[in-house]
C-alpha cells in the first residue's frame, strides 16, 4: 500500500515539555498525591500514602490512610497547615476530589470563579485563601511522582525492619523517625529563605466548620428539608 501511494505513514509528534525551575519559598507550592500500594507487604492491608513535597525545598510530610477520598485529604491538609501554616498553594491533579465537571453556580459566577468548586477547592480557596492548581499531565507534578518511586522502595522497607503492620503504628514511625530522616537526607535549601506560610488563624471549631461537606437545602413549609 505504501509503494502504491494508498497508504502514507504519519509520523507521531513527540510531546514537547518545558522544564519548570522549583519555586522560590518554602510554602509557595505544595505538590500533594496519594500513593495506593502494599506498603505493609504481606503483613497487612494495602493502604493509601497521602504525601505532600515542598516545591522549592523538597521537603515532605506524609500520612497512611484507608482511603483517598474529600474527608482524608481534607484531614490530611488540616494536619500539614496546623503543623506548618497555610502555604499559597496546593498543586494536585484533576480527581473529582480537587476538579469537577458540572458548570459553575450564580454564587461561584459572583465570586469570581469560572469553574465549580468540589468541597476541597470550597474550603481551600473559598475559606483558607489556599490556591488549588490542577495539574495538565502526571509529568507537570513529577516531584511527587518521583517522591513516590522513592518511597516505595526505601520507607517499605523501613517499615519492614520496625516490623510495622498497621496504619496507627506506621503513622507513628513517620513522626518520630522517618520525616526527620528522610528531610535531612533529600531536601534542598530554597532559592529564598522566606517561609511564606501564613499563620492558620482558625479555631479548631472553625476549622471543623470549614473542613466539612457543606450544600445548601431548600426549607419546605413544613420546615422539613429534603
Amino acid at each position: 500500500m505504501i509503494k502504491l501511494d494508498l497508504w502514507k505513514e504519519k509520523k507521531r509528534r513527540t510531546t514537547h515539555r518545558e522544564w519548570r525551575e522549583r519555586k522560590d519559598c518554602f510554602g509557595e507550592m505544595i505538590q500533594m498525591d496519594g500513593s495506593d500500594h502494599a506498603w505493609f507487604e504481606d503483613r497487612g492491608n494495602k493502604c493509601i500514602l497521602l504525601a505532600s513535597i515542598d516545591d522549592a525545598s523538597s521537603r515532605i510530610f506524609l500520612r497512611f490512610t484507608e482511603h483517598e477520598d474529600t474527608r482524608n485529604l481534607m484531614q490530611f491538609s488540616r494536619t500539614y497547615m496546623q503543623k506548618f501554616g497555610r502555604p499559597l498553594s496546593f498543586y494536585v491533579d484533576k480527581d473529582s476530589i480537587y476538579k469537577t465537571n458540572r458548570q459553575p453556580s450564580l454564587e461561584e459566577e459572583l465570586q469570581g470563579k469560572k469553574y465549580a468548586l468540589t468541597q476541597f477547592t470550597r474550603a481551600m480557596e473559598v475559606d483558607l485563601d489556599v490556591k488549588v492548581i490542577n495539574a495538565g499531565s502526571p509529568q507537570a507534578k513529577g516531584r511527587v511522582e518521583r517522591l513516590f518511586e522513592t518511597l516505595q522502595d526505601r520507607l517499605v522497607k523501613e517499615l519492614r525492619l520496625a516490623g510495622i503492620s498497621t496504619i496507627a503504628a506506621a503513622n507513628r514511625f513517620l513522626d518520630r523517625i522517618y520525616l526527620d530522616m528522610h528531610n535531612l537526607k533529600f531536601s534542598v535549601p530554597p532559592k529564598n529563605k522566606t517561609d511564606v506560610h501564613r499563620p492558620v488563624g482558625k479555631t479548631n471549631a472553625e476549622l471543623d466548620a470549614i473542613l466539612s461537606f457543606q450544600e445548601k437545602r431548600v426549607l419546605c413549609n413544613d420546615y422539613t428539608i429534603r
